[in-house]
C-alpha cells in the first residue's frame, strides 16, 4: 500500500543574507504506515512495504513508534538504485528515528525478526526532496573551481553547508553555527554527481552519518567572526567505522591564524553553481584557492572562490596545511578588491569547544598523526620504501612524547619498526623487507603525553593502509585513448550517443566530463557530441586481447565517470579469461562524484590466461523515465608485480663488487657529501636529505642475495 498527504510547509534555513548556505529543499508528508504487531514463530522476513512520494529528486523515511528486539532489522532500499541501509534498535537512536536519504521517490521496507519475536514498525512521515536553486558569488569573472575528492570534507544535510574533519578525532566535525547541524541531520561523503537538471543524488548509506545531537557546540550570538559549531557524528550503520577511518584523512588545525601575507588559501566544499558550470557539478565537491587578505579581529578574508553550499568548509593554509579557520559568508565579486569571509581560529568561543567533548565527539586526544604526502600503494620488497609523518599536540593540548612507531604486516605478522625525526615534528622510516608478491598492511601510533598509546587510522590496526610489496610495476598494458589501442564498441540497433573516443567538450552541460582524466586530452565517453547523451539501448566498449599467462599478480586500473541521473542505470566493469566469449562482473557504478579511480585484482575474478579482456557495459532502459546517462573511461593500465633476483642492490658502492662493507659505508658518506647521484637513493629525487641515509642503512642492513 501507498500513502501521500497533503503538503507541509517547509522551515527554511535562516542566516544572514550573505551566509552560503544551499539547504536541501523537501515537501514534508504525513504517513500512516503502521505493520502492527509483526513475527512468526519461524522468524525471518516478516513484513514487507513500499513508501513512495512521487517525482520526488530524494526520499528520506521519518518513523513512529518502533519496536525492534534484539537480532531484529530494519532494511530499506532504494527502489530505483538498489543501495539499501541496515537499521537495529541502537542505530535507528543514531539515526534520531529516520533513515539515510534514498535516490529517487519510493523505498522497499523490509523487516527481519529472529524467531518468536515480535516488533512493530511505524512510518510516521516523509521527505520529498525537491529541485535546488542556485545562488552565487565569486571572486573575479570566473568560476574556476575543480571538482576534487577530499575525504576530509564533506556535505551536511539537509542544511546544505559544508563540514569537515580534523585532529584525527575518529567522529568529531566542524561547521559553521548557522548551519545549525542538530539530531537528526546526517554527514555526506562521496557525495555524487547531480542529475542533468541539478537534482541531488544523496551518497550511497555507507557514506552517511548520523548527528549526535548531545554532541553539539556553537556560538552563542552569532555574527561575523563569531560563526562557529563543533559536533560529532556515530559510526556508519552499514559497515561500523567512523568517518575518519573510513577515509583515512583529517584537516590539522593552526594553533593561532597567521598574519595576512597574500599566501594561497584553500576552500574545498558543498558549493552551488550556475551556468556556464554544469549543473551536475551543483553542490558537489569542488575546491578553488586564493590570496590570503585580510584579518580583523576574529575575521579572516580570502580571495578564494565560494558560493552557496561552502558556508562551513574549512579554511585550509596551504603552506603550512593547517586550518586557520572556518568559511562562514560571501562577499567576493568582480571586484578586485572584494574578499569572502570567515571565523578565525582566534576565536575564543571555538578554541574552548575544541578542547572539550561532548556526546560521540570527543576532546583531544594523545596527538596527531598526519601523513606528510599520499601514502604508498606499493612497498619495495627490499625495505627502501620510505615514509613520513608529522607529529604534533591536538590543537592546545599536551605535545605527545617525541617518537613514532610504523607498525607493518605482510601476512607474517606485525613488525614494529621505530622511525627517525627530522624537524619541525617530522617522522620518517622505511617499511621493512616483505616478500615480494604479499599484500603489506601498515600504521602509526605514538604516545601522549600521560602515556595513553594513540595510533592513526584511529582504529588501527583493524584499519590500516594497504599495499603491494613489489619493485617497480612492469606496466603490461597502458593507454591515455590518444588513439584507439584496440578497443572496440558495440552497440544495440537503435542506441545513440553510444561510447565514442574523443575530446570532451568543455562546454557541455548535459552531465558528462567536461575533461580527460589523465589530462592527455581524450578519452572514451558517450554522448560525446555536444548535450548528447547515452539513448535507446546498451553499448559495450571492449579492449582488446592481452595476455596474462606469465604475469605474477596483475592488477587493472583505470578512471571511471559515471552520471546516472538518479537512475539505477550503472556502468558495468567485466573481466573475460577466454578472449571474450564469457564475461565476468567486477564493479559495478552508479553516479560517481566525478572522474574516479579504481583498481581491480586480476586473479581475485578470472584466471590469468593468454585471452584476458575487459569490456565496460553501460544501458539506458529506462522507458518512460527520461535519464541522461553519461559514461567514460580514461588512464587504463594494467601492472604486475616485479620481484627481481635480488643482489647486493644500491648499498654495493665500492669495490670488491658483490660484498657489502666497511668501503661501501666510506664510499656512500663521501658521495652524499658531493652530492653523487648513486647515493640519491630515496624521493625527493635530487635532493640529498635523511630521507636517502635511512633507505641506504636499510638496504646495506638486508645484506645480499
Amino acid at each position: 500500500m501507498k500513502y501521500r498527504t497533503a503538503l507541509i510547509a517547509l522551515a527554511g534555513v535562516c542566516g544572514s543574507l550573505s551566509a552560503q548556505t544551499a539547504p536541501l529543499r523537501f515537501d514534508v508528508f504525513d504517513m500512516a504506515v503502521d505493520s502492527g504487531v509483526i513475527g512468526t514463530a519461524e522468524g525471518g522476513l516478516v513484513y514487507s512495504e513500499v513508501v513512495e512520494a512521487p517525482g520526488a529528486d530524494w526520499i528520506r523515511l521519518w518513523f513512529g513508534d518502533v519496536v525492534l528486539p534484539e537480532g531484529a532489522e530494519m532494511l530499506i532500499t532504494s527502489e530505483r538504485t538498489g543501495e539499501h541501509q541496515v537499521l537495529t534498535a541502537e542505530t535507528l537512536v543514531q539515526w534520531s528515528n529516520s533513515s539515510a536519504y534514498f535516490a529517487g521517490d519510493a523505498v522497499y521496507l523490509d523487516v527481519v525478526m529472529p524467531a518468536g519475536a515480535e516488533g512493530r514498525v511505524e512510518v510516521s512521515g516523509v521527505h520529498a526532496g525537491l529541485p535546488p536553486l542556485a545562488p552565487r558569488t565569486i571572486c573575479g569573472s570566473t568560476d574556476d573551481r575543480e571538482l576534487s575528492r577530499d575525504q576530509r570534507a564533506n556535505r551536511l544535510a539537509p542544511q546544505g553547508c559544508t563540514a569537515w574533519l580534523f585532529n584525527n578525532r575518529p567522529n568529531s566535525a566542524a561547521t559553521a553555527n548557522h548551519c545549525g547541524a542538530a539530531g537528526g541531520d546526517a554527514l555526506w561523503f562521496n557525495v555524487p554527481l547531480r542529475t542533468s537538471s541539478g537534482s541531488v543524488v544523496p551518497p550511497s548509506p555507507e557514506d552517511q552519518y548520523p548527528v549526535d545531537g548531545s554532541s553539539v557546540q556553537s556560538a552563542g550570538n552569532w555574527g561575523l567572526g563569531n560563526d562557529w559549531q563543533v559536533f560529532g557524528v556515530f559510526s556508519n550503520s552499514n559497515t561500523g567505522l567512523g568517518p575518519v577511518d573510513a577515509g583515512k584523512a583529517s584537516y590539522v588545525l593552526a594553533d593561532s591564524a597567521p598574519a595576512p601575507d597574500g599566501r594561497p588559501i584553500n576552500i574545498t566544499g558543498y558549493g552551488t553553481t550556475s551556468n556556464p558550470v554544469p549543473d551536475s557539478w551543483y553542490a558537489v565537491q569542488k575546491t578553488h584557492t586564493g590570496a590570503y587578505w585580510s584579518r580583523s579581529g576574529t575575521t579572516i578574508r580570502y580571495q578564494a572562490d565560494t558560493t552557496g553550499g561552502n558556508s562551513g568548509s574549512a579554511v585550509l593554509d596551504v603552506e603550512n596545511q593547517r586550518v586557520i579557520g572556518i568559511h562562514t559568508n560571501g562577499g567576493c565579486s568582480s571586484s578586485a578588491s572584494s574578499s569572502n569571509s570567515g571565523t578565525s581560529i582566534d576565536n575564543t568561543g571555538f578554541r574552548n569547544a575544541l578542547m572539550q567533548g561532548r556526546g560521540i565527539a570527543g576532546g583531544p586526544t594523545g596527538g596527531v598523526i598526519r601523513p606528510l604526502a599520499e601514502m604508498p600503494v606499493r612497498v619495495e620488497p627490499d625495505g627502501s620504501t620510505v615514509v613520513g609523518v608529522e607529529l604534533v599536540a591536538d590543537f592546545l593540548a599536551p605535545s605527545p612524547m617525541p617518537g613514532v612507531t610504523l607498525h607493518s604486516n605482510d601476512g607474517s605478522g606485525w613488525v614494529e619498526t621505530s622511525m627517525s625525526g627530522g624537524i619541525d615534528g617530522e617522522w620518517f622510516g622505511a617499511i621493512p623487507a616483505t616478500a615480494c608478491g604479499s599484500d603489506v598492511s601498515y600504521y602509526f601510533s605514538a604516545t601522549g603525553a600521560d602515556g595513553t598509546p594513540f595510533a592513526f587510522p584511529p582504529s588501527a590496526p583493524a584499519v590500516a593502509f594497504g599495499a603491494a610489496s613489489s619493485a617497480a610495476w612492469e606496466v603490461l598494458e597502458a593507454a591515455d585513448f590518444e588513439s584507439g589501442t584496440g578497443w572496440s564498441v558495440s552497440s544495440d540497433a537503435g542506441v545513440v550517443g553510444g561510447w565514442e573516443r574523443g575530446v570532451p567538450s568543455a562546454t557541455d552541460r548535459r552531465g558528462g566530463p567536461n575533461s580527460d582524466a589523465d589530462g592527455s586530452g581524450a578519452c572514451w565517453t558517450t554522448g560525446l557530441g555536444q548535450n548528447v547523451d547515452l539513448d535507446s539501448g546498451e553499448t559495450r566498449l571492449t579492449g582488446p586481447v592481452i595476455d596474462l599467462s606469465g604475469a605474477t599478480d596483475p592488477r587493472v586500473g583505470f578512471s571511471v565517470w559515471m552520471n546516472a541521473d538518479g537512475s539505477s542505470q550503472r556502468v558495468e566493469v567485466e573481466f573475460s579469461d577466454d578472449g571474450g566469449s564469457a564475461w565476468t562482473s567486477v564493479g559495478s557504478y552508479g553516479s560517481t562524484p566525478g572522474w574516479l579511480p579504481v583498481e581491480f585484482r586480476v586473479a581475485d575474478e578470472v584466471s590469468l590466461t593468454s585471452g584476458f579482456r575487459v569490456r565496460l557495459v553501460v544501458r539506458d532502459t529506462s522507458g518512460a523515465f527520461e535519464d541522461v546517462i553519461e559514461a567514460g573511461l580514461d588512464g587504463f593500465a594494467i601492472r604486475d608485480v616485479s620481484c627481481p633476483v635480488l643482489g647486493c642492490s644500491d648499498a654495493d658502492l665500492s669495490e670488491p663488487f658483490g660484498v657489502l662493507d666497511l668501503t661501501d659505508v666510506q664510499a656512500f658518506i663521501e658521495g652524499f657529501t658531493m652530492n653523487d647521484p648513486a647515493t640519491d637513493l630515496a624521493v625527493p629525487f635530487d635532493v640529498w636529505d635523511l630521507n636517502d641515509v635511512i633507505v641506504f642503512v636499510a638496504v646495506f642492513t638486508s645484506g645480499c642475495s
